[in-house]
């Protein structure tokens, strides 16, 4: 309410971003989630592996496969590194993606903002307070989709332990 009553232009302008910025972060987030699961699906296998073939290494020395059983372990791993890269580089383009949007967005409200302070219409000060504001928009509702999420997982995991109990 504050930003519209101190530009409505600037308003509309700072607040067409978060749309934009919500559904590239929405994106991004799922599919470093769908990452993430791969990745603990993978390492499950491995762990699972190399029990299995710790547990019996008298079979596999027996049947003479301990080359084998290395160059299997070493493809797994190499998987595992692979997609562990791919993860992290999904939530650095995540973070990248965030913090251009929300920097190219206070870019364009400057920008209107010193077509505005030309025009007369608003003052320098009037422009450095809603650029301020407008921050800490981005920023509050990035905490609060965070916290969202966050109250989210929470109730999966409650319901997940009731339903054990």
């Amino acid at each position: 309410v504050l930003l519209y009553m101190t530009s409505p232009k600037l308003c509309c302008v700072a607040l067409s971003v978060i749309p934009v910025v919500g559904i590239g972060a929405m994106t991004l987030s799922r599919y470093t989630s769908a990452l993430t699961k791969q990745l603990r699906a993978l390492q499950s296998d491995i762990l699972s592996y190399s029990l299995e073939r710790i547990s019996n290494i008298s079979t596999v020395k027996l049947n003479c496969r301990e080359q084998y059983e290395k160059e299997k372990y070493a493809e797994y791993l190499q998987r595992s590194n692979a997609l562990s890269k791919s993860r992290f580089n999904s939530r650095g383009t995540f973070m990248g993606f965030i913090n251009l949007s929300t920097n190219l967005s206070l870019l364009a409200v400057l920008k209107v903002g010193g077509e505005l302070l030309a025009a007369g219409t608003m003052t320098a000060g009037d422009l450095a307070r809603f650029a301020v504001q407008v921050h800490h928009l981005y920023t509050y509702i990035y905490i609060y989709i965070y916290l969202f999420k966050c109250f989210l997982k929470t109730c999966f995991y409650l319901l997940y332990i009731l339903s054990i109990l």
